[in-house]
C-alpha cells in the first residue's frame, strides 16, 4: 500500500523538529495540510514542508527512504508543534511581541 506524508521541518535550538502526518487516502493529508496552515493563523510562515510517499504510514519509513530525516525529533501534536514553531519564529525574529 501507499502512504502519502505530509511534513514540516523547523529547527529550535539548532535541534530538528518534525511534524508528520500520514495516510493512504491523499484527501486526507490535504486536509491536514489545511489544519496545519490553519493552526498557525495569525503567525509568519517560514518552514520546511515535504509531501512524498513510502509503503508504511510511520516517519521511520520516510527516514529509512531518505537519510536526511534520521535525527529528526517528530511531533504529531499540533499543539506541541505550534509551541515548537513559536519558538523557532522567536529564535529568528519573527515572532511579533506584543506591548
Amino acid at each position: 500500500m501507499k502512504y502519502f506524508h505530509y511534513i514540516v521541518i523547523i529547527d529550535v535550538a539548532k535541534k530538528p523538529y518534525v511534524y508528520h502526518y500520514s495516510s493512504d487516502d491523499y484527501s486526507e493529508v490535504s486536509a491536514a495540510r489545511e489544519i496545519f496552515i490553519n493552526s498557525l493563523h495569525g503567525l509568519r510562515k517560514m518552514f520546511g514542508m515535504h509531501m512524498l510517499t513510502t509503503d508504511a504510514a510511520s516517519f521511520e519509513s520516510v527516514q529509512l527512504m531518505d537519510p536526511y530525516f534520521k535525527g529528526m525529533t517528530v511531533i504529531d501534536d499540533l499543539d506541541e508543534f505550534r509551541e515548537k514553531y513559536l519558538l523557532y519564529l522567536d529564535e529568528i525574529g519573527w515572532l511579533e511581541k506584543k506591548a
